[in-house]
């Protein structure tokens, strides 16, 4: 089966890219896996890819002054440098500012001429991007990764094209149950898939600390009030934990 993840960032240390290598490494060895990564930030990726991946990029941007579109001739460095100053118009930024017209261009080159059977989708933007630009024949499979309520981006982008994907993978029972009341008959066929952990050995709390440990940005789409919420409705219970 060939595979394509599409993720905005490869390069970048967030969640979302990590996890969508975890799953490319682990299915590299039985398939024909690819990831296409929209922009190109570093080098390299700040996470280990298996050799057998292939990664594509569309955008470079290490130098931010003079972004260069992938395949090569789509557009002169000035031009380039121009449309990457301007709004996307497949993925307005009222959905997601990372997004440009040099992005617009770039992957309306690329996507429809994409030969894979699937293509994951990792962010709702890029979800647009799937269903708009692939070619019908592709299964369209899109992972929520993140709290869908809480979303700093809003909803629209989501609910507006999550109709049009094969299956939409959401981290948790209650978020799956939640696209579905949101979507109705509209709703495609829905599956729950928490983040993935690499494979290989992973040590384990020997739960002999009683101590809740998190980390992450201070940013409301977190929730870090949300976990202290909880903690407090359960302490009283739990008098040794902290």
């Amino acid at each position: 089966m060939r595979i394509a993840f599409i993720v905005f960032n490869i390069d970048g240390m967030g969640g979302t890219s990590r996890s969508a290598i975890t799953q490319a490494n682990a299915l590299a060895a039985h398939q024909d896996v690819r990831i296409v990564s929209i922009t190109r930030s570093g080098d390299a990726p700040s996470y280990p890819i298996d050799g057998r991946v292939t990664v594509d990029y569309l955008v470079d941007v290490r130098d931010k002054e003079r972004p260069l579109a992938v395949p090569e001739g789509l557009a002169t460095p000035t031009e380039a440098a121009a449309l990457h100053r301007q709004e996307s118009a497949l993925v307005p930024d009222r959905w997601d500012r990372q997004f440009s017209a040099l992005c617009d261009l770039a992957m309306e080159a690329v996507l429809p001429t994409l030969d894979v059977d699937v293509a994951v989708s990792v962010t709702p933007g890029l979800l647009v991007a799937a269903v708009e630009l692939l070619p019908d024949r592709v299964v369209v499979v899109h992972q929520e990764h993140r709290s869908s309520a809480g979303r700093s981006s809003g909803l629209e982008p989501l609910l507006n094209h999550a109709p049009r994907a094969d299956v939409v993978a959401m981290l948790t029972p209650s978020l799956a149950e939640w696209l579905q009341e949101q979507l109705g008959p509209l709703c495609p066929r829905t599956v729950v898939m928490p983040n993935p952990l690499p494979l290989g050995f992973h040590p384990r709390s020997a739960l002999d600390n009683p101590l809740i440990l998190t980390a992450g940005r201070l940013v409301p789409e977190k929730q870090f009030p949300l976990l202290v919420t909880a903690f407090a409705a359960i302490a009283d219970r739990i008098p040794e934990w902290r």
